[in-house]
């Protein structure tokens, strides 16, 4: 994962990290895995993590 984010003091930045499109394909076209999005967040100091679906109004 790339990291675009530069905030000026990154230790109390609210991150959240989104999964979009979770809908497309069942899912099954997914870039990055639930997991690996998950295990990345934790690893990062447990960033809050969502998937998201606009077309099935899930977590939007």
């Amino acid at each position: 994962m790339d990291i675009h984010a530069n905030p000026s003091d990154p230790k109390t930045f609210p991150f959240t990290l989104l999964g979009n499109k979770i809908d497309i394909d069942g899912g099954n076209s997914r870039v990055v895995s639930e997991k690996k999005a998950k295990d990345w967040c934790t690893s990062k100091g447990n960033i809050p993590y969502f998937e998201t679906s606009a077309k099935e109004d899930n977590n939007v």
